[in-house]
């Protein structure tokens, strides 16, 4: 048995990016959307695979100026019911 899903929300973040030029980081308000499968679902367990975007309504700043980043993440879980 095996379920999609599809959600979204807003949140608080702070993120910080290195890189050899130079570190820059930024924090505030974000919404972020996700989207995945529940897959081999029983009344206890399910296993899970998501893909998230996230969202940030503001640039990094460092030294070499600002930067708009939006962060990616895939995720693989079991979730106990």
């Amino acid at each position: 048995e095996w379920s999609p899903f599809v959600g979204g929300g807003a949140g608080l973040s702070y993120y910080k990016r290195s890189a050899p030029h130079g570190s820059s980081d930024g924090s505030g308000g974000e919404a972020f959307v996700t989207a995945g499968i529940e897959m081999m679902r029983t009344s206890h367990v399910g296993f899970v695979i998501a893909l998230r975007a996230d969202l940030p309504f503001y640039e990094l700043e460092g030294r070499g100026g600002s930067t708009y980043t939006a962060p990616v993440s895939l995720g693989v879980a079991l979730a106990f019911h």
